[in-house]
């Protein structure tokens, strides 16, 4: 995938973490977007951010699927499902996770 494409995903990941802060596939879609924009260290940076916001707003730790992700990337794994474009306003951001 383009850069420009990972960088249009993570700018609408990050609008959907602001607007909805608790909502974990809005963090996962972020952190997934980072990573693949080449932004590891932000990716990881994201997850711990939304862990914290977890536990202090709702005394949870992050899912299961959430922290595969964030060990994933730790590893330097490419993530289990990846996004690829199937066009604009198809799926969320214009994307599906095959």
């Amino acid at each position: 995938m383009q850069t420009g494409i990972h960088t249009g995903a993570v700018a609408a990941a990050q609008d959907l973490t602001a607007d909805q802060p608790l909502r974990e596939t809005a963090w996962e879609m972020l952190i997934r977007a980072l990573y693949l924009a080449g932004r590891p260290a932000e990716a990881i940076h994201a997850y711990e951010r939304v862990g914290r916001l977890l536990m202090t707003e709702l005394g949870l730790q992050p899912s299961p699927a959430l922290r595969d992700l964030s060990l994933a990337i730790r590893r330097r794994d490419r993530p289990a499902a990846t996004p690829h474009v199937r066009g604009v306003g198809q799926g969320l951001l214009g994307m599906c996770w095959s």
